[in-house]
């Protein structure tokens, strides 16, 4: 058992140890989104500390955890790799709190990704997604009122300027004309342009506001999994390979003197399967001789398998864990396809299509590209550019019935409705529709019935559609930012928990990045409103100093 120490503070910006002149960057992306992530906050919430004992060696820090899962998903990187970059990357240390700069030796082992990716599970990866999207708005918020902050100081160093006043003012009031910079709030009398003001903060809603607000955008996608493509030849094969390896290690520990071990036909069952792989386009013939063949040498070794553990005295137990999934697996398969072969069909109910990750299942979508996909299927709504994961599922589901879970989950994060909610047509049933209806919900999309007769509303509501379905293309580019640059078009996680950590990974760094790109030119587009706002007061002063009346005239 380990113990648990947590790091106090933030690392400063400092590589010691490195033998070549280095000047670190601040601005670097690794140091400024190291700056942004809520470190401390977010061990709190993990519960990360509770996985470990109080005596023993010292655990590896959260923050280790947490970045190094966050490296792998933004660099598209192996296990073995990740480790690699680690050691190797001043940066990278810096963001995952190393206090110097360390390349001598490993910073932990690569089996260590392993256990980092199933103690931070989906539950509690989606409790840190929901707090950086928090931070974000944090962040967005004091951007905001520094903008507004710094124009202010600009009107008043502005209005505060000494402007040059004639010497023969008037005294009566009467025909006395304002000058254009003494408030910038009065109309002038002049035709200098007025200056804009700048725009308040609107007050944020109160928990349980009844009222719609906001945009939700919903949609579904398939997370394929790193397997070959599967066909039926290539899973009893597999199998048959796996339960040779069984009567191997099951002989071995019983240890009969003066038996012999069961026959496999291991080397004609291999040179047959590679015969019919081989052929380019085999016929229905020569492939159901082939499947008979490979399930009927699978059903020899099962039977074997079974009267060696039914001579030991241990039987099953006799296995390890591992030993024993792969023997259940290798009865279901034997099932399935014995049971498509004699119905002469090609489904099965929950058919495994990959021996080594028997949780992947078929997701038909009917894509142009891809019809069957093989992984995950997941529900995924946007809100304001950020991603979140509804649900997922190994097993294939129709979206339309997790429609409520992703809004009661949006109201969760705001405390009121969405007012517009942009999805496909699958997510417009009648008890979607009536459901929005009593919550004042607006569902994207064609109405039921016929359309109007007026040629006015059916433009209007033609021009709203093509609004939504605008709209609605977000989470589209989204999906595709994921699979192209992110890692979520193959996830290479063996088992189902680590896959689905993974997966929440993606779209938590993918929101790390949108979040650090959003206040960078957030910042940048409050500046240069500054920056206006000030080139427009500084021409309201010359304008006014122009237009007051010299001495004498």
């Amino acid at each position: 058992m380990n113990v648990y120490k947590s790091p106090v503070g933030q690392p400063k910006l400092k590589f010691e140890g490195i033998p070549f002149e280095f000047t670190p960057d601040p601005n670097n992306r690794w140091v400024r989104l190291a700056d942004l992530i809520p470190w401390e906050e977010l061990e709190l919430l993990s519960g990360y500390r509770n996985h470990f004992g109080s005596t023993g060696n010292p655990a590896l820090p959260f923050r280790v955890a947490f970045g190094a899962l966050l490296v792998q998903a933004r660099l598209k990187l192996t296990d073995e790799e990740t480790v690699e970059q680690i050691r190797e990357n001043p940066y990278i240390q810096y963001f995952l709190g190393f206090e110097g700069y360390r390349s001598e030796k490993k910073p932990f082992d690569p089996s260590m990704m392993v256990y980092f990716r199933k103690r931070l599970d989906t539950e509690t990866l989606k409790a840190l997604d929901l707090r950086i999207f928090e931070r974000r708005r944090e962040l967005e918020e004091i951007a905001k009122k520094a903008a507004e902050e710094a124009a202010k100081k600009g009107k008043k160093e502005e209005e505060g300027s000494s402007v040059p006043e004639p010497e023969s003012a008037p005294v009566d009031g009467s025909d006395e004309e304002t000058p254009p910079s003494a408030s910038p709030e009065t109309p002038c009398g002049s035709n200098a342009p007025t200056p804009k003001r700048t725009p308040q903060e609107r007050p944020s809603p109160a928990k349980g506001d009844a009222a719609p607000k906001g945009t939700l955008i919903l949609d579904a996608t398939c997370a394929p999994a790193d397997i070959t493509y599967p066909t039926d030849l290539k899973i009893l094969s597999a199998a048959r390979i796996a339960t040779e390896k069984l009567i191997d290690a099951v002989w071995e520990r019983i240890g009969k003197p003066g038996e012999k071990k069961p026959r496999t036909y291991r080397r004609i069952a291999a040179r047959n399967a590679v015969v019919a792989c081989k052929q380019r386009n085999i016929g229905g013939k020569k492939l159901r001789s082939a499947l008979k063949k490979q399930l009927s040498w699978l059903a020899r070794n099962l039977n074997s398998i079974e009267d060696l553990l039914a001579s030991s005295a241990y039987g099953e137990n006799l296995l390890n864990e591992r030993e024993r999934k792969t023997l259940e697996t290798a009865r279901e398969v034997h099932r399935q396809q014995k049971h498509m072969l004699d119905t002469r069909t090609h489904s099965a109910e929950r058919r495994i299509v990959n021996f080594a990750q028997p949780h992947v299942r078929p997701i038909v979508r009917g894509k142009a590209g891809a019809k069957v996909e093989f992984g995950a299927k997941i529900l995924v709504a946007i809100e304001n550019g950020h991603a979140f994961v509804v649900h997922s599922s190994w097993e294939n589901f129709n979206e339309s019935t997790h429609f409520v879970e992703g809004c009661v989950q949006y109201r969760e994060r705001n405390g009121y409705w969405p007012e517009v909610v942009c999805a496909d047509m699958i997510f417009r049933t009648r008890a979607n529709l009536a459901w929005c209806r009593e919550r004042g919900i607006r569902l994207s999309g064609p109405g039921l019935g016929r359309p109007p007769l007026d040629e006015g509303k059916l433009e209007e509501r033609k021009l709203l559609e093509r609004k939504d379905a605008a709209k609605r293309n977000e989470v589209e580019g989204k999906f595709g930012e994921g699979k192209r640059k992110y890692g979520l078009d193959r996830i290479r996680g063996k088992l189902p928990e680590t896959s689905d950590s993974i997966i929440i990974l993606q779209f938590i760094i993918m929101n790390l990045w949108r979040m650090l790109r959003d206040i960078l030119s957030f910042f940048l587009e409050s500046v240069e409103k500054v920056v206006l706002v000030m080139s427009w007061l500084s021409l309201i002063h010359n304008l006014a100093t122009f237009a007051l009346p010299k001495q004498g005239s």
